[in-house]
Formats: C-alpha cells, structure tokens, sequence
C-alpha cells in the first residue's frame, strides 16, 4: 500500500473491490478541515468504491492499493480561500455595554419613539454599523505608528480583552468574510498617553467606512452659542458645567453580523472588535444619537 498527497493531507477512506470482498482497507492518518469528494474508479476485474472525508484544501491526492490506482479531486465548491467559522448569531448574547438597557427604556417615555426604539433595540442586540458595501474577506499591514509602539498596542488590546470588548486571540481568521484593518496609534493631549485606532479608511475606495453612507456619518454638534441660550434662560447666577463620558465609543454595542468587518490582526493573531471602535465614520453619529437622549432625559426627567 502507499500513499501520496499535497500538503501531507489526512483522509479515511473505505476500499471495497470483488476480489476483496468481504474485507475492507482502512487508511486513517491525521484529518484537518472538512472537504468531500467520491471517485469511482474501474481498472479491469478491478472496481474499488470511494467515499472520502477530507481535510485539507488540496487540488488532488493520489492513493495505490497494489494494483488499484485512484486520484481524489477536490470539489472547487468546498474550496475556500480560508478556513473560516460561521458568523454569530443572536443567541445567547452578553453584549458588552454597562448601558442597563431597561432602565433606559423608563427615562425614554416620552421620547420620539422611533429614536427610543433604535436605542432599545441596539443596547439588546447590537448598534449597526450600517455598511452596506459587498461582504469580502481583505487583509492589511498594521500603520507604522502601531509598529513603533508595540507595548501600546499590547496594552491596549489586553485591556479591551479584559473588558470584554475585544474577541480574540485568535489563531486563523474567526469569521466568514473577516475583513483586516490596520491599527495605529495617535497621542492624546496627556504626554504619554495614546489612544489605539482602528482605521476602517483603508484602503481608500474598498473600505469599511466607503460602505457607510453619508446619511449615517453627518453630525450637528451643540455650539457654543447654544449654551449661550441656555445660559441667558437659566439667568444671572446660573452654574456652567461640562461632563465627559468615559470611553464614550466604546458603551455602545455592536450587532454580531457586522463583527467581521472589524477584523485585526497583531502579532500574527487575530481579532475582532465588538464595540464602536475609533475610526468607524457611523460611530459618531450613533453616539450622538445616545448622548441627545441622555441630554432629553437630563433636561424632562
């Protein structure tokens, strides 16, 4: 018997000829992803029936039992570029959010209902990151900014780990299509401190953020001169203040069908982010869309 394949391929195969009636040839080395292939071959008195589980992406592999000789063809269709897992599903899902998404609900009475409903919906199951570009798989190198600063990055992506807003590591691509972004590094206004990004502009034309349309990336910020408003309202004497929400991108939750359009890679591992990153073109507009909420609720309840 002996054996030859690409890739030093893993298969089982059952051979059944008439002259080996009833006993059965067994060869079972090591099985590493899934293809399917049947083959009948005919050599004179000979007839051996194949059926095969196959695990490796090969284009032929060549088996010889004495005078049986047999080629196994890949179907092209169970062929893929990567081996890639499905993509998630809305069971069992642990957003991560500290957003108490039913006490929101009881301060929105009475807000616009289809803005409450959008909130009540994406804190349950996920904000859009509303791409309507062609789902593909793409790769990317990470920006020199990362590459100068890798004990940033290291820490960034352990932190956002922790938090449970990163999945990951990762040793193959997780999901099916996976598109890679690079990742970069720009500096905050505290010297020493970096803010990690996620650039979903690359490349230009075949993006993330160029399959986002405009009517979800434009925002009217508030102007100084609304808070002149408020201030002449409230009359002399009044107190100013401003707040800050912590990590502001990073409360709101993404729906599962759009994590593979928020693949990276570091250290040639894998990940994929769950939450509104920086450098999203949809994020500013979904957040603003909370923080007036929030503004709503401050000012009515």
């Amino acid at each position: 018997m002996s054996f030859t394949g690409s890739y030093g391929c893993g298969l089982n195969i059952l051979l059944r000829s008439k002259q080996l009636l009833p006993s059965w040839g067994v060869l079972s080395p090591r099985i590493v992803a899934p293809l399917r292939g049947i083959v009948l071959s005919f050599i004179g008195e000979w007839s051996a029936l194949l059926i095969v589980l196959l695990s490796i992406y090969v284009t032929s592999v060549r088996v010889r039992i004495r005078s049986v000789g047999v080629i196994f063809v890949a179907k092209v269709e169970s062929l893929h570029t990567n081996p890639c897992l499905p993509s998630p599903t809305l069971k069992n899902l642990n957003l991560p959010t500290p957003v108490i998404v039913e006490r929101l609900e009881f301060f929105l009475s009475g807000y616009n209902h289809s803005i409450a409903e959008f909130l009540s919906l994406g804190f349950r199951e996920g904000f859009p990151l509303h791409y309507e570009g062609s789902p593909s798989c793409s790769d990317a190198n990470n920006l020199i900014s990362a590459s100068e600063n890798p004990e940033v990055v290291d820490a960034k992506i352990h932190k956002e780990i922790e938090a449970g807003r990163l999945a990951g590591p990762f040793m193959t691509r997780p999901l099916y299509p996976f598109r890679i972004s690079p990742l970069g590094v720009v500096p905050k206004k505290t010297p020493g401190e970096f803010r990690l990004i996620h650039h979903l502009s690359y490349p230009r034309g075949y993006s993330v953020n160029d399959g986002i349309a405009s009517e979800h990336t434009s925002v009217s910020y508030a102007t100084i001169a609304d808070a002149i408003c408020n201030i002449k309202a409230a009359g002399r004497g009044c107190f100013l203040a401003k707040t800050d929400v912590k990590n502001a991108f990073r409360i709101i939750p993404i729906r599962p069908r759009d994590y593979g359009l928020l693949g990276m890679r570091w250290r040639n591992l894998y990940y994929y982010d769950r939450c509104m990153p920086m450098g999203c073109s949809s994020s500013c507009k979904t957040f603003e869309t909370l923080s007036t909420a929030m503004e709503w609720i401050a000012q009515n309840k």
